[in-house]
């Protein structure tokens, strides 16, 4: 009855999120398209809420992409300069040292990017949760108060 009426788009929102989350994780998920918020209520704003966070991971990965292009394309010139000329061989090695340290400064970032992914998940869980219990509650104290009886607390 009116239960199935007001989880259902509770529950449909939570499994999408769920997938996105789940499609983050994997690293498979696209960016670049907004989840559907079917209303305006908490679980519309969660929704809208997490296209957001998902619109911000979207713009740090592609600045990370981008570092990767920009780090391949200053290899290749590296590659082409040290053919033309030996004696640029020490001009050559402080360039790769410097481009190491932008790998390792750009493998730092994914894994902190990886982490904050997690913890977006995890805040995700427990926001879908807390809006799932509050709806539940108030179900529950709707029916109570129709039916004039009192509420037993277990």
């Amino acid at each position: 009855g009116i239960g199935i009426y007001i989880s259902r788009p509770i529950s449909d929102a939570s499994v999408r999120v769920k997938k996105l989350a789940e499609d983050v994780k994997a690293g498979n998920a696209d960016l670049s398209v907004d989840i559907a918020a079917k209303s305006k209520d908490e679980v519309g704003q969660l929704v809208g809420s997490v296209n957001e966070l998902k619109n911000a991971m979207g713009g740090i990965i592609g600045d990370i992409n981008n570092a990767s292009d920009k780090l391949v394309d200053d290899i290749d010139s590296l590659k082409g300069a040290a053919g033309k000329s030996a004696d640029n061989v020490s001009t050559i090695s402080a360039t790769m040292q410097e481009m190491s340290a932008s790998s390792e400064e750009t493998s730092a970032s994914t894994t902190q990017v990886s982490q904050q992914i997690g913890d977006i998940k995890d805040r995700i869980y427990f926001i879908i949760n807390l809006v799932f219990c509050n709806k539940v509650v108030r179900i529950i104290l709707s029916e109570h108060l129709n039916s004039q009886q009192p509420v037993e607390l277990a």
